[in-house]
């Protein structure tokens, strides 16, 4: 009775460290793939902000005559 209860319970561990495992590899390529989505984002950025700086100092210069 004793070692089918510690059969039981290890089995049991076991599908819930598998189940763990999984989780983590699921939440690991989420974050990889959120991570991928700001970078994009932020180079999106970036290249706007650095566009209206580029407009401002046209802006500027043309004043500045």
């Amino acid at each position: 009775m004793e070692l089918a209860s510690e059969r039981s319970n290890s089995q049991k561990l076991e599908n819930s460290r598998l189940i763990i495992e999984r989780q983590n590899k699921e939440l690991k390529a989420k974050l990889a793939e959120m991570e991928a989505q700001m970078k994009t984002r932020s180079k999106a950025t970036i290249a706007s902000l650095e566009s209206k700086i580029g407009n401002l100092e046209e802006q500027l210069e043309v004043e500045a005559r």
